[in-house]
């Protein structure tokens, strides 16, 4: 058996990407065998994005609950190699490279808040070009992420699992439950949580979209880079010693999730409120000019 020693900090992404795997489409027809963990999961959001919507339909279906055991199991299963994992990615020889520490910083900061800020500019973006469905996509993946970090949030707190270097990265079942502190706030990973919720939730919009339909393989691409990108924040969560792998897995859970309900509760027959709020609707005045309207209503 190999050593827990020569484990390297490409484990945390073996295993974050393995359980990407769970969500690939329930298609008739299979997903090719050397097909990466970040297409299966793009695909199984593009899948789920093309299903016809109705107005009755169940805001959490067979398929999330199936997502969310399966991500849990990949947790539960990733505790057991926590400590190790986590203290082979401290190794100085990881952390001598400044292209690796400048990298991870950035896509640190592009979980949080950089998603939250481009979802929502892309939201003002689409309003003030007048391009509905940008605005669209932009409003549902910022709903998402303040979701998602919301359901994290109160995850944090009821849990209370000390940070990998709260314990020297050797103890990785220390709790202190409902303990209002950033240094017990380990488990899930909130970074990974929104960023995941966002790959979900515009991969979903863009699979929605005309455009998609007319340029499915870059489509596709697109979507397998935003689970990428997603992933990449999760391993510099555990690059920076802030989470635990099974931390990041449960995050890239419940943000995939999320994403995915949403997007799919928000594009039902009959708009919710919030969209009718804040997406306008293309009309043509008189004079033959198109304009927006938006159709607020309090009650």
């Amino acid at each position: 058996m190999m050593p827990f020693t020569r484990v390297r900090l490409s484990g945390t992404i073996r295993i974050l990407l393995a359980a990407g795997m769970v969500s690939r489409p329930l298609a008739a027809q299979a997903l090719p065998a050397q097909m990466l963990p970040a297409q299966s999961l793009s695909e199984s959001v593009r899948a789920e994005a093309n299903l016809d919507t109705t107005s009755d339909r169940r805001w959490f279906t067979a398929r999330d609950g199936r997502t969310l055991v399966i991500f849990a199991l990949g947790a539960v299963s990733a505790f057991a190699v926590d400590s190790h994992i986590a203290q082979q990615s401290q190794r100085a020889s990881v952390h001598q490279s400044t292209v690796v520490a400048n990298a991870a910083s950035a896509v640190r900061t592009l979980g949080d808040p950089g998603v939250v800020v481009l979802s929502a500019s892309t939201w003002i973006v689409g309003v003030a070009l007048h391009r509905r469905a940008v605005a669209d996509a932009g409003l549902h993946t910022f709903e998402a992420t303040l979701v998602s970090g919301a359901v994290t949030g109160v995850l944090k707190g009821m849990i209370g699992r000390a940070r990998p270097y709260v314990v020297h990265d050797s103890n990785a079942f220390v709790f202190h439950p409902f303990r209002v502190n950033g240094a017990f706030a380990s488990f899930p990973s909130g970074h990974t949580t929104v960023a995941f919720a966002a790959a979900s939730a515009t991969a979903a919009e863009v699979a929605r979209s005309e455009w998609a339909r007319r340029h499915r393989g870059a489509s596709r691409a697109i979507a397998t880079a935003l689970f990428g990108v997603a992933t990449a924040v999760g391993v510099s969560r555990v690059y920076h010693d802030a989470h635990w792998t099974s931390d990041v897995i449960a995050g890239a859970g419940i943000g995939t999730v999320t994403g995915t309900i949403l997007v799919r509760a928000q594009h039902t027959d009959a708009p919710t409120r919030v969209d009718r709020w804040l997406l306008p609707r293309l009309s043509v005045a008189r004079e033959g000019q198109p304009m927006l309207q938006w159709h607020a209503e309090f009650r």
